[in-house]
């Protein structure tokens, strides 16, 4: 399914109405026996997840779509700055479909999804078939974060007294 583009009004804006979209999405692929829907752009490349941001791993090196077509996320952000912080390249760039099925590993991001691996898509199996390591890494030091165990990263926490 196409995700709204972001040229059509409020598509940057985190709304309610923006949402529909993806969740129609969402419901399909789950009617498919799938867990979860991948958004494409309106020039066919990927966006992203039905509520959350999707990045894969390819030859050591982090890719994501670029922001111009998708929601920007504190999650997103906070990954990003992990990755740089350990020496991993990071790329926003476009991706195929087909990238992802010949990509080393792949997980989505989000308030919610927090850092969830990508065990398969359409059927095909993704790296090994299980969390990868450059996963792995960044899900433990995105859990160290987010439990406030690593003063570096504490301007991406919101406290709430």
């Amino acid at each position: 399914m196409t995700r709204t583009p972001n040229t059509s009004g409020m598509g940057k804006a985190k709304a309610v109405a923006n949402y529909l979209n993806s969740q129609m999405a969402k419901y399909e692929a789950v009617e498919a026996g799938y867990d979860e829907a991948l958004l494409r752009d309106d020039q066919g490349y990927i966006a992203e997840a039905s509520g959350a941001c999707f990045f894969m791993v390819r030859e050591g090196k982090l890719i994501s779509p670029p922001s111009d077509n998708t929601l920007e996320s504190i999650t997103q952000a906070t990954i990003i700055d992990l990755a740089k912080d350990m020496g991993i390249e990071v790329e926003r760039r476009r991706i195929t479909r087909e990238e992802i099925y010949v990509c080393d590993e792949c997980f989505l991001t989000g308030t919610a999804a927090e850092v969830t691996p990508v065990r398969e898509v359409d059927a095909r199996i993704i790296g090994a078939g299980s969390r990868g390591p450059i996963t792995e890494r960044l899900q433990t030091a995105y859990f160290d974060v987010v439990a406030g165990k690593n003063p570096d990263y504490i301007q991406h926490l919101t406290y709430i007294n």
